[in-house]
């Protein structure tokens, strides 16, 4: 993966009409741990619990407090250095959601 301005879809599993689209600037210090491709936005209060890369595929848990409590359970497998598909799960208070995850660099992040 490369810096850049990335477009990220993701998906609700079993519902066409639920994707949403966001884009994010990831900047080289956000991939210096490797982890810059990570979902943004989920709130202020998320940590990354477990992140391991092997070959193209990246594994992790994220435990959020703020605004709901809630883990998420990841994999992303990138396709070379401008792409990546994945999967995520969020378990809200044993509510469990199952999103599929497309994103690729647009261009570099704007100005």
């Amino acid at each position: 993966m490369r810096d850049g301005n990335w477009e990220v879809s993701m998906k609700m599993a079993g519902m066409e009409a639920s994707a949403m689209k966001q884009t994010q600037c990831v900047t080289p210090a956000m991939l210096k741990d490797g982890q810059g491709g990570l979902p943004q936005g989920l709130g202020n209060d998320c940590k990354v619990l477990d992140y391991k890369l092997a070959g193209n595929t990246a594994t992790y848990k994220v435990s959020c407090v703020q605004p709901v409590q809630m883990t998420l359970t990841g994999e992303l497998k990138h396709a070379g250095t401008d792409a990546y598909t994945g999967s995520l799960t969020v378990d809200a208070g044993g509510t469990k959601m199952a999103f599929a995850i497309d994103a690729r660099r647009i261009g570099d992040c704007p100005k």
